[in-house]
């Protein structure tokens, strides 16, 4: 931008998402960059006198103009010819720019007529399938950032795959021991953070791929010189794990490389998924497991349910999947004597416990006052082990919180409004994880298909209201069931609410207080059919409780 300012004046536009940040960019940016440039300040007249060229979205100076607006402003972008186009976060952009189409083409357009014509575009890299970046990209000749190693000299791309780090005695990870490893097998010498910024500052870009027109640059946070340390970087990694939302943002900032959705994931994967962790006909949670959670999905004539078991890392198992027929406005029965039996059921444990469903949330888009009189006098209850169960009804939207800070009152009693876009978004994508482990997702051996065709039934689509990105969500086929996805994320919702004030529940925490627990041997049926001998029941946990909101925590 300064280039055509000053060397080469030329008519230049530059384009963000949005005239708002436009504005932002030109008086945070633009405007210091011309005041501390010697070359530039003279060039561009004060912007304190009257008709002086130098606005807050229009500067003029000899041998051009600049004029800086957003892709969801159709008018200035096709305003006049440029020689020079500069955009930038091209992610951001919208699919159309109002009724007149995509900005990216109305803006170019704007260039032809100069053979010496100039596009810079620059962005974080966003989703490979859907975003504006990765189309541009393969059409460049894709210029990494090669680094020369600087025991061997042989020249490579840093790669997260090469960061290395310990594990103590106990698994526990070390990201201070954290070095680089080189690529090349004849060498594999280890870097320190001092040894990969010297290589950096050697560094230069190579094409991968034939220029064909246009160069692209592409550079992740390992290549930067005097950078993020790698004990960060390692640390931002394992944080995020078990957490799509936030692992994208890792894989797009800090790699500097673009997401892929987890949208593939079919039933056929998760049905080879299954596997029988019942140690005995009575054990149906297992080790790992120590917080259970449901979520109900409220049809006209059928209540669905599906109780999940979450552990470290927030990996999940579900322990159980079932239908409640009946309409709930007809019979009350379906909630207060069927689904309640559910809800304080004990559900033993691999240690020979049983535990019990801390929280639930239980859909009230259908026949809401019947639902919100079900929960309210089951906000807040004890359970049999000495903790609490909490209760909630809840209404799904696309924005917002997933979880929200406090509930909406009616005149039927409390209503918790979700971001249901947000669950379905963790839900999926932890379908993809393939390894047990943070935020893997276990099925136990005989869940029918029927179930796993629920749980991906729908896929998302980037749309675009009022000029900004947002996420929808539809069915892959009609009239196919999506009931297992919307109880899967209604637990998920009643799992994050258990985290977050006034329950504060810690997951580690109880991760902890389940291991500790004495193993009971669990006795099998009697023959005769009778009931067995029942286990002793968990010791109670007497400490701290504390009232806020009207629940109890």
């Amino acid at each position: 931008m300064g280039y055509f300012m000053g060397p080469d004046p030329s008519p230049q536009i530059f384009a963000t998402y949005s005239v708002e940040m436009g504005q932002r960019v030109s008086k945070h940016r633009i405007a210091p960059m011309i005041r501390d440039s010697p070359s530039l300040r003279g060039k561009v007249k004060e912007a304190r006198s009257r008709d002086s060229g130098n606005t807050i979205l229009d500067k003029e100076y000899d041998g051009g103009q600049l004029t800086i607006t957003g892709a969801n402003s159709p008018g200035a972008m096709a305003g006049y010819p440029k020689r020079v186009a500069l955009g930038d976060e091209v992610d951001r952009w919208p699919e159309s720019a109002g009724s007149e189409g995509d900005p990216y083409e109305i803006l170019t357009r704007r260039l032809v007529g100069w053979r010496n014509r100039v596009e810079v575009f620059a962005t974080s890299p966003g989703d490979k399938k859907k975003n504006r970046s990765w189309r541009l990209w393969e059409l460049t000749d894709k210029r990494e950032w090669h680094v020369p190693c600087p025991y061997c000299g042989h020249v490579q791309i840093l790669r997260f795959e090469q960061v290395k780090w310990d594990r103590d005695e106990r698994g526990n990870h070390l990201p201070l021991t954290a070095r680089y490893i080189c690529e090349e097998t004849s060498c594999g010498a280890s870097w320190s953070d001092r040894d990969r910024h010297t290589a950096c500052k050697r560094g230069r870009y190579v094409a991968t791929a034939p220029f064909a027109g246009r160069v692209g640059f592409r550079c992740n946070a390992l290549g930067i010189a005097g950078g993020t340390k790698l004990a960060e970087i390692v640390k931002h990694w394992l944080r995020v794990q078990g957490n799509p939302h936030e692992l994208r943002v890792f894989v797009n900032t800090v790699l500097c490389d673009w997401w892929e959705d987890t949208e593939s994931v079919d039933d056929d994967e998760l049905v080879g998924r299954c596997r029988d962790w019942n140690l005995s006909p009575r054990v149906v949670v297992p080790d790992g497991v120590a917080v259970l959670t449901l979520g109900a999905d409220v049809q006209g004539n059928r209540v669905e349910y599906e109780v999940i078991g979450w552990g470290r890392g927030e990996e999940s198992w579900s322990i159980d999947y079932g239908v409640i027929p009946g309409d709930i406005r007809k019979d009350l029965n379906v909630l207060r004597v069927q689904l309640e039996q559910i809800l304080m059921k004990p559900w033993m444990h691999a240690s020979g416990h049983p535990l019990y469903i801390r929280a639930a949330c239980i859909d009230a888009s259908y026949a809401q006052h019947t639902v919100q009189q079900y929960t309210k006098t089951r906000g807040s209850r004890p359970l049999p082990s000495g903790f609490s169960q909490f209760v909630f009804a809840v209404k799904g939207r696309d924005a917002g919180d997933l979880w929200p800070e406090k509930p909406t009152k009616t005149k039927h009693g409390l209503l918790w409004v979700i971001n249901v876009s947000a669950t379905k978004m963790q839900v999926l994508g932890r379908l993809g994880i393939a390894e047990p482990g943070p935020g893997y997702s276990h099925f136990p051996l005989g869940r029918d298909r029927e179930y796993f065709q629920g749980l991906t039934a729908e896929e998302y689509k980037l749309v675009y209201r009022a000029g900004r990105q947002a996420v929808a969500f539809d069915l892959k086929s009609p009239g196919r069931r999506n009931e297992p996805l919307d109880c899967r994320g209604y637990g998920y919702a009643a799992f994050v609410a258990l985290q977050t004030p006034p329950f504060s529940m810690s997951l580690e925490r109880e991760v902890q207080r389940v291991q500790l627990l004495p193993r009971i041997p669990v006795r099998p049926e009697s023959p005769d059919g009778g009931s067995p001998t029942p286990a002793p029941r968990a010791p109670v946990q007497r400490g701290r409780r504390a009232i806020s909101r009207g629940y109890e925590a």
